[in-house]
């Protein structure tokens, strides 16, 4: 009789112990189900933001900003388990890609948007590189901008290899925009170049001193805007000091048929002064120094001077204000880079200044897209 009871009870241990391990089972795999592979499918991304991380230090990132308002972080680490690389100065996403400047890094990453996984690394082991902006030209080809070199470089964007340069005339070579079957991009000696995409040289130059990193952005009318500054007495300076005038470029007679000048006292701000354009592409925003406030400025295409006031003034809300951009819904993305050290943040207001979201990211945000 105890037999049969002691052999009962091991049963009964056995079974309970058996449940038990079961449960654990289940447990673990739900969690483990909760744990996406790659991105949320149900979470749509509203913007993607490369910051530059520290110099030399290998902490650049791309961040997306989701619809729902929360952020993911460093998104090619999480998806690829190793760094992206040193100073993330801008990307473009072209066929379901996205291409990942890394200037100081001498790359160009490529991951899928659709999971962040690395699908090619761009080297260019014959020269020293430093890429800055992308450019699509066509369905298998895009441009590449450089810092240091007197000339652009072409990928093919199926084989992500580098395909042949375009030289110009000086070295570090900017933004870019594409018109009328050129080229447009801003060059270090104050001038815009125009390079022919049929033959891949350079066509002419444009006296026009571009403003830093402010982009070249083409209107509903075809037009080329650029904001031109004023530099040091020296010649050889490249620090703007003033933002001097508005300037629409016909990219057929490559004429200015519009300039917008600014008063003495409109000056740039630390890092420039930055030009984006809304959704319509009927009307330009600017940030630029007035009676020592920085404040963002908005000019309609059609009209003829600069607003008196600024939409808002932004010093007293943003410490370090690195870039900005417009969004689709007319909203302003300001780039706070804080001390460089921390991880920044971007902020989006409204037209009246009212702050309507914040949202952490990486170290020195740099570079802002919409999807």
């Amino acid at each position: 009789m105890y037999k049969q009871m002691k052999y009962a009870g091991n049963i009964l241990m056995n079974a309970i112990l058996a449940v038990a391990f079961m449960s654990m089972l289940f447990v673990s795999c739900s969690d483990n189900d909760d744990i996406p592979d790659g991105p949320d499918p149900d979470l749509k991304v509203r913007a993607y933001v490369a910051c530059e991380g520290n110099f030399t230090k290998g902490t650049a990132s791309l961040n997306a900003i989701m619809e729902d308002g929360t952020v993911q972080t460093d998104i090619f680490r999480n998806a690829n388990n190793r760094p992206l690389g040193d100073v993330a100065q801008s990307f473009s996403i072209i066929d379901g890609k996205i291409f990942i400047t890394l200037n100081n890094s001498e790359k160009i990453e490529v991951v899928n948007e659709s999971d962040y996984k690395s699908v090619a690394t761009i080297l260019y082991p014959e020269r020293t590189i430093s890429p800055q902006y992308i450019m699509q030209i066509d369905d298998h080809r895009a441009v590449v901008s450089d810092l240091w070199n007197a000339f652009l470089w072409i990928i093919d964007t199926k084989e992500y290899k580098v395909l042949q340069e375009i030289p110009v005339s000086t070295y570090s070579t900017k933004q870019m925009a594409v018109a009328d079957g050129k080229l447009f991009v801003t060059l270090a000696a104050k001038k815009i170049a125009v390079i022919s995409l049929s033959s891949l040289k350079v066509i002419k130059e444009l006296d026009i001193p571009v403003v830093g990193d402010s982009k070249l952005l083409k209107d509903k009318n075809g037009l080329i805007w650029a904001l031109a500054c004023g530099f040091d007495d020296d010649p050889e300076s490249i620090i703007p000091r003033t933002v001097t005038s508005l300037n629409g470029i016909d990219p057929t007679t490559l004429e200015t048929v519009k300039t917008v000048k600014f008063p003495s006292d409109y000056t740039v701000s630390k890092f420039g002064a930055r030009l984006d354009i809304n959704q319509a592409k009927d009307k330009l925003y600017l940030n630029v120094i007035h009676d020592n406030k920085e404040g963002i400025y908005s000019f309609p295409i059609d009209g003829e001077q600069l607003p008196a006031e600024p939409l808002f003034v932004y010093s007293d809300k943003v410490e370090l204000l690195y870039n900005m951009a417009v969004s689709p819904e007319e909203t302003i993305f300001i780039c706070d880079a804080l001390d460089y050290r921390q991880r920044g943040w971007v902020y989006e207001f409204d037209l009246s200044g009212k702050r309507l979201n914040e949202y952490q990211v990486g170290i020195i945000p740099q570079y802002i897209l919409f999807k």
